[in-house]
């Protein structure tokens, strides 16, 4: 296992409150008819309080948490952000929360108790975390709020005229970005232009820090490219630059 490397950041309580990544801010996922169930699982978690059990325990973890692993995209943006984190010898803590907002909220705490130094979420509802996220970042661990995507789903509904475009952006690049961000947090090191500078990488990423309000504060972001894909430039886009392939059943296939 890496050698633990997250003191000058948590000395300095240099705690990243949210980061976004990736352009777009996430929608709600939640039924908009469940206001009052969402506001009660709210209250009664907010009742458990969190404690730093990462700080000193010789562990360098991250926690990652996906809205559900039953959609395509969610299950290979996971599956992608946790190999990315393996390969850089990081112990992972990889949870789906099955579209509900009391499991994602579980989870979270869960993996704050398990010792996750830091926290990579695509919320089921970004408002119903306000105060589990808060009690995170009490505990000195940074927040990185992910986006998503175009899945295989939007690509056949275009490809059967039912869906006229949606947006790609590929999820090695999403990865890439998410893993750099976190070492520059462990390691202390700047985080901005100069991470994105010092990656040196092969395609577009721009640091903003003005766009995104979120009503408390401006919330920098590291926003990637997207590709709009339609059935006109599917397959010069995604098949020929080996991201998807063509199934049997003749509609694309991830490869990655």
């Amino acid at each position: 296992m890496k050698e633990h490397r997250r003191k000058p950041y948590l000395k300095n309580a240099v705690a990243l409150l949210a980061v976004l990544l990736f352009a777009f801010l996430l929608p709600s996922c939640a039924d908009p008819d469940t206001g009052e169930e969402v506001q009660e699982t709210v209250k009664q978690q907010a009742k458990k309080e969190l404690v730093d059990t990462h700080s000193d325990d010789g562990r360098t973890v991250v926690g990652i948490s996906m809205p559900s692993d039953h959609i395509e995209r969610w299950h290979r943006d996971g599956a992608c952000l946790k190999q990315q984190f393996e390969e850089k010898d990081y112990e992972v803590l990889l949870n789906y929360a099955h579209d509900k907002i009391d499991i994602q909220m579980q989870d979270i705490e869960q993996m704050v108790e398990q010792g996750a130094d830091v926290l990579i979420i695509a919320p089921v509802d970004s408002s119903a975390l306000t105060e589990v996220l808060k009690d995170a970042s009490a505990v000195n661990i940074p927040i990185i709020v992910t986006g998503q995507d175009g899945d295989e789903e939007n690509l056949k509904a275009i490809m059967d005229g039912r869906q006229s475009m949606t947006v790609y952006r590929a999820l090695d690049h999403e990865a890439m970005v998410t893993a750099q961000l976190v070492e520059a947090i462990f390691q202390d090191e700047p985080v901005g232009e100069k991470m994105i500078e010092a990656a040196k990488w092969d395609f577009p990423c721009v640091y903003d820090t003005q766009s995104y309000d979120n009503g408390k504060k401006t919330v920098p972001s590291f926003l990637l490219e997207p590709t709009v894909i339609t059935k006109e430039n599917m397959q010069a886009e995604l098949i020929d630059t080996g991201f998807y392939q063509m199934g049997e059943d003749g509609y694309p296939v991830a490869t990655r």
